[in-house]
């Protein structure tokens, strides 16, 4: 059995831990196969050809390290081995051309994910088959670039059978007998470059990328060329709002069994921790670090885990570079995993079942958080209900509200767009804030529920407040500097580690708890820092202010019989 189709064996079988992202990979792999059987599907696996590439690798030496001067040796890298098995064995039945036109490759770093790219390049300029085949290395930096085609120029510099057939410089490298070559470029000259005809393109560090840029430019361009392969990869990153983020997710939809999306062009392989999973078990390790024991050492996990257990400041970072697991911000307000288990039970959509969450919640305790979008933005109003028993969780429903010729704008806006359809977000007609729209809103929930307060920025709204007011509901301002945030923060906080809240999984409150970035003053007090967050965090102020007037109220003392009587 080949190594690749034993590690195939041993992810289906658990003797090598893997994540749920990994299993279904495999499981595509394994299910097309017998989907080959029939004339009517267009694919079929040729193993003869997925051998030769990978024994390819035995030609490249490495040039630094503990490997240097060896052969790239893949016998303790399944791993690689399966992605190179399945890139390059699967066919089109009809011409024997690739099936795979694009790969995306998610693990932690030191994986030697660049490393193999930069053999990728060189296979694809020296033993593809290709005539004037163009390799590109490409990232958001010019710099970022030169890392993987110094990689494969290193090499190709070691390795004798590479080394008399090409023509090595410092910013290029040529085979001179095809008329093909390989150069890095970078977002900047990815947009001004002319006569781009990619066979291969490798993306680095797709997370630092900023737009879709440079992934465009070379996937269009690869239109002339029969089996072109854009080989995409990355660790996570802290901007989950990202072009990255977007191809990831829509990958796990190609790969998840139970979804309907097909994309049979796309590989993927994305090796992270499962949701529960512990990151501090060196069990779990690695199923974001698939090399683990070869490139990647234990024992310099084990410091940096260690670090990062004591000093939530790493934590992050930690999570990110090392176990693969997307975050947002650098040092976490409240970690995923803590923020997971404040998802208590079902709630209905605050959007398209907000009748029946009014219907379900009439005449309940209710304190409100007001965060009023200007001009065009987001406004978000969160509702929290009091338990019905003491020592129970709180029910929070956030309502974003969004104008709808904005959202295409925005640069997260397929899953703005994603979510209103969902029923998490309304949107109002137009391109500006609708204030009034808000205040109609507030004004039906009222009419079901028993709203105690309303808490909202004293700075935003002074004609909805005095119209609010006429209406009878009680309107709280609420500063959003150190003085009034701190204690609200310290409440949320304290509420979701004694997993006090019930979220119902809102994935828009989510996403905007990923995004939050908090401010210190000297003291040590708290607020949320707006300029500094990674996306929108509007419906974590509304929910903190809700949380932090409802707690005022739960702690004052009640009041003494004596204090009203006289004597």
């Amino acid at each position: 059995m080949h190594p690749a189709q034993q590690y195939i064996s041993d992810i289906q079988n658990g003797t090598i831990p893997s994540c749920k992202y990994v299993k279904w990979a495999v499981q595509r792999h394994v299910d097309d196969l017998e989907r080959a059987k029939s004339d009517d599907y267009p694919y079929y696996f040729d193993e003869e050809t997925a051998k030769w590439y990978i024994d390819l690798f035995q030609f490249f030496i490495l040039y630094e390290g503990e490997a240097a001067g060896r052969p790239f040796d893949l016998s303790n890298l399944e791993w690689i081995q399966f992605q190179l098995w399945s890139i390059f064995g699967w066919k089109r039945k009809s011409n024997g051309k690739r099936r795979f036109r694009k790969s995306y490759v998610l693990v932690a770093k030191k994986n030697i994910k660049t490393t193999l790219a930069g053999c990728l390049g060189l296979i694809g300029l020296l033993f593809d088959g290709e005539s004037g085949a163009q390799i590109y290395s490409a990232a958001s930096n010019a710099k970022q670039a030169k890392i993987c085609f110094r990689a494969a120029r290193e090499i190709a510099k070691k390795s004798p059978a590479l080394r008399n057939r090409l023509e090595i410089l410092s910013h290029n490298i040529a085979h001179m007998e095809s008329a093909s070559f390989f150069e890095y470029i970078s977002s900047q000259s990815a947009q001004t470059k002319d006569g781009l005809n990619p066979h291969f393109s490798i993306i680095d560090e797709y997370h630092a990328h900023p737009d879709n840029e440079v992934h465009d430019v070379l996937d269009s361009a690869t239109a002339a060329r029969e089996q072109p392969l854009v080989y995409i990869i990355s660790t996570e990153g802290f901007n989950q709002n990202g072009p990255h983020a977007d191809l990831r997710d829509y990958c796990i939809k190609i790969v998840d069994p139970n979804d309907s999306t097909e994309d049979d062009h796309i590989f993927f392989l994305y090796y992270t921790l499962d949701e529960k999973d512990d990151w501090k078990k060196e069990k779990n390790w690695v199923k974001a670090n698939p090399s683990i024991g070869v490139s990647v050492k234990y024992d310099d996990l084990r410091a940096k885990a260690k670090t990062a257990a004591q000093l939530p400041s790493q934590l992050n970072n930690f999570l990110t570079k090392h176990m693969n697991v997307p975050v947002d911000a650098e040092e976490a307000f409240i970690p995923s995993d803590m923020w997971a288990k404040c998802n208590k039970s079902k709630l209905a959509r605050p959007v398209s079942e907000l009748e029946i969450i009014l219907k379900q919640y009439q005449g309940r305790k209710c304190f409100g958080g007001l965060d009023l979008g200007s001009v065009s933005d987001f406004t978000c109003l969160t509702l929290a209900f009091e338990p019905t028993e003491k020592g129970d969780y709180w029910d929070i429903f956030m309502i974003s509200i969004i104008p709808a010729d904005t959202i295409g704008e925005r640069k997260n806006g397929m899953k703005i767009a994603e979510w209103v359809r969902e029923g998490w977000i309304m949107e109002t007609p137009g391109n500006v804030t609708d204030h009034n729209f808000t205040r109609e809103l507030i004004l039906t929930i009222a009419e079901h529920v028993n709203f105690v307060e309303l808490a909202y920025d004293r700075y935003k709204m002074t004609e909805m407040v005095t119209s609010l007011m006429n209406e009878g509901i009680e309107m709280t301002p609420f500063g959003q500097g150190y003085v009034s945030m701190n204690p609200a923060i310290d409440d949320f906080e304290r509420l979701i580690k004694k997993e006090l809240i019930n979220h119902g999984g809102n994935p828009v409150l989510e996403w905007m708890m990923r995004n939050v970035v908090i401010k210190k003053d000297p003291a040590g007090n708290r607020k949320f820092d707006k300029e500094k967050a990674t996306d929108k965090i509007d419906g974590v102020v509304s929910t903190a202010m809700a949380i932090g007037r409802a707690m005022l109220q739960e702690n004052q003392p009640e009041p003494e019989w004596s204090e009203f009587t006289t004597l």
